[in-house]
């Protein structure tokens, strides 16, 4: 500050330092001396644990004790800090002993200066903010059979906040759900001065036999030094999770195609057991279903038949896949013959049919075709009766039976008749 000079005068001049001396008196030095406002400042405004904070100021009283207060504003439970320094004869003040108290992470200090002869005053504020910003715990990957045992993980994501320095974070869970122990991947987080400022890590918790349950859980991350899993001091930021035990994954379903044989009757069936092709559970599976299980002739014109097995598992989740169902008709058609006889005609031939020796050949498919061995007769085959046939049944599907018969030739047309006159001669013995 300026300094300033006061001289005695004579007459009017003596009232007027004497009146000035009253008034220095009675208000203080700054009321005269103070050309400008004291000021205190410090050289960041926000410091890390372990760091010193340097004060300056300008325009105090040369020469002055200057009281320092340092108030905590967060945590009003702890003691103010008292520092004294002596003003410079520029009137300026350096002081550089406080440091920053690990246990005052978070703090907000109010630093007050105060001249212990100019009863100058200036104040100015400073902190300590947490380096680590936010915590957050993703859902559960996983599941957990109830009454059963396994791992579910969670992705735990972790935010700087003011850094510029390299920082190791260490994880926990500080409250871990009933019957569970926890494990990071990595285990601490590594962040670099002038890297990332958002790291994760994999928690896995690993439960042994327990009920189903919904449990919430506190995972932390801290620097270590007065920060610990549990401390309510020092460096650490937090995150909320939950824990369920309970299967809500679904099984895996796998299907295999099948083939369905028809029977006599055209009827044929499969099961969901043959349709699956090893579908499971961590869990166990309650049931197998499908869609479709008999089959008839219809659904060959419709090959492959698709079919859907619809998995569930012991906790009701339900998976399904596809598969086919091929119908195939490989039996036979029953033939039925019956012998039947033929009539030549008068010029000597006669004929039958298939449908003649037929006598009711069924297929539960249906029957494609018949076929005779032989449906041409003549004289010559009344020598041979009766005479064997073959009856060829072709169902549907191309399968193919067959019955034998006879066939009887009969020639029940009389010989047509030609008559003629004639004279006959007697020999010499009166006969002819």
């Amino acid at each position: 500050m300026e300094t300033r000079h006061l001289h005695a005068f004579s007459g009017t001049g003596t009232l007027f330092f004497r009146f000035i001396l009253w008034i220095f008196l009675i208000f203080g030095v700054p009321s005269v001396l103070s050309a400008q406002e004291a000021t205190v400042q410090t050289d960041k405004t926000d410091y890390y644990p372990g760091e010193t904070v340097i004060i300056t100021g300008n325009n105090w009283q040369p020469g002055e004790t200057v009281l320092l207060v340092i108030q905590h504003m967060v945590f009003a439970s702890h003691p103010n800090d008292t520092l004294h320094v002596v003003a410079f004869s520029t009137g300026d003040i350096l002081n550089a002993e406080y440091v920053i108290n690990p246990f005052d992470i978070g703090e907000t200090f109010l630093l007050t200066a105060t001249g212990q002869s100019s009863n100058f005053l200036a104040t100015t504020e400073f902190g300590d903010s947490p380096k680590l910003s936010s915590l957050t715990v993703g859902t559960q990957n996983g599941s957990i059979c109830p009454g059963g045992s396994g791992s579910v993980t969670y992705v735990v994501t972790v935010t700087l906040g003011n850094n510029n320095q390299n920082l190791t974070v260490d994880l926990c869970v500080n409250n871990p759900p009933s019957g569970t122990s926890a494990s990071f991947d990595p285990a601490v987080l590594n962040f670099s001065k002038n890297g990332t400022k958002t790291l994760s890590s994999t928690l896995t918790l690993t439960a042994t036999i327990v009920p189903s349950q919904t449990t919430a859980f506190t995972v932390r991350a801290f620097l270590q030094g007065p920060a610990t899993c549990t401390s309510t001091n020092g460096d650490f930021t937090e995150g909320n999770g939950t824990f369920t035990i309970q299967d809500n994954v679904p099984p895996t379903a796998l299907c295999q195609n099948v083939t369905v044989f028809l029977d006599a009757d055209g009827n044929g069936s499969t099961s969901a057991l043959n349709v699956d092709n090893g579908s499971h559970d961590a869990c166990g599976i309650k049931s197998l279903a499908l869609s479709k299980t008999a089959f008839t002739c219809a659904d060959i014109a419709t090959n492959p038949n698709p079919v859907v097995l619809t998995v569930t598992d012991n906790n009701n989740n339900v998976a399904t896949c596809n598969a086919t169902v091929t119908v195939v008709d490989n039996a036979p058609p029953v033939p039925y013959c019956q012998n039947v006889t033929v009539f030549l005609d008068a010029s000597g031939n006669g004929s039958t049919t298939a449908e003649a020796v037929n006598n009711g050949s069924h297929d539960a498919c249906g029957i494609k075709s018949l076929a005779l061995s032989k449906t041409a007769f003549t004289c010559a085959d009344i020598a041979t009766n009766p005479n064997p046939v073959v009856l060829t049944v072709t169902d549907n599907n191309n399968n193919v039976e067959t019955c034998n018969a006879t066939v009887t030739v009969v020639d029940n047309v009389p010989p047509v008749a030609y008559c003629q006159n004639v004279s006959v001669f007697l020999d010499a013995d009166g006969n002819g």
